[in-house]
């Protein structure tokens, strides 16, 4: 369930809502005016000359890696969002026409869901490609030195060996991780 802005009075109107509670505005007008809202298919149809550029902006959009971005580009026409605002399809689309490809922007009302959520399509069945799995990479600890996820923790006994011989000032004592790469203990 999303919350609409009523452009009479300013207040958020639930979409189930026939109508304004404070003002009294039909729904079907909060509607119109809030194109925010209405969610959009970004459908690549051709690359154009700058293949490589493209296959960049695939990649930088999408997050996708290079096999998949190409796999993308050489299955042109493609499905690369659904439920997309309009006002990010529409950015997706004028970066792809400086480059010379041509995106096609349909509405997308099979998408509406209670929250939305911009995910990009799986590109072949096989792969498991989604957005959930790009935020539990991002959830794993890294050092703040080297960025690397090669770390382990620090055990109780090595904390108690540090603290017995340092004092509580110990950089051990004080830390739970220990980067692999660069020694660097957070």
């Amino acid at each position: 369930m999303s919350l609409l802005k009523c452009p009479e009075c300013n207040n958020g109107v639930s979409e189930y809502a026939n109508a304004c509670p404070n003002c009294g505005c039909p729904i079907d007008i909060i509607k119109n005016k809030t194109c925010d809202n209405c969610l959009e298919k970004v459908i690549l149809q051709d690359v154009g000359d700058y293949k490589v550029k493209v296959i960049a902006l695939v990649r930088e959009v999408t997050g996708l890696g290079l096999k998949e971005a190409k796999d993308v580009i050489d299955n042109a026409p493609t499905l690369l969002f659904t439920g997309m605002t309009t006002q990010k399809a529409d950015n997706i689309k004028s970066k792809f026409k400086n480059l010379g490809a041509t995106i096609v922007v349909e509405d997308d009302t099979d998408s509406i869901e209670e929250k939305m959520v911009i995910e990009p399509c799986k590109i072949k069945q096989s792969e498991q490609y989604s957005i959930t799995q790009q935020q539990d990479s991002k959830q794993q600890p890294h050092c703040p030195v080297c960025n690397s996820t090669n770390i382990q923790k620090i055990s109780v006994a090595s904390k108690a060996v540090g603290a017995g011989l340092f004092g509580i000032f110990s950089k051990t004592a004080r830390s739970q991780f220990e980067c692999k790469d660069c020694g660097y203990k957070f």
